[in-house]
């Protein structure tokens, strides 16, 4: 493996951990807004190393109560 594709692969992880950052951010802020359904981000691995984010949607509004965001 060359460093130049470890480089890669560790750059892949530092932008999906920023993207779940992101994604925890606008579900905090949104919270409370009438409507507002959470996304949530998957890793998926890439073929070759690496990994990329995937946000989707949730079908319900979060309980703040009970659903950690």
């Amino acid at each position: 493996m060359s460093l130049s594709s470890v480089t890669g692969i560790a750059a892949s992880g530092l932008g999906v951990a920023s993207q779940r950052l992101a994604v925890s951010a606008h579900n905090t802020a949104n919270l409370h807004t009438d409507g507002f359904r959470a996304t949530r981000l998957t890793t998926v691995a890439v073929p070759g190393g690496g990994v990329r984010g995937e946000i989707s949607e949730t079908a319900l509004a979060p309980d703040p109560i009970t659903e950690v965001v």
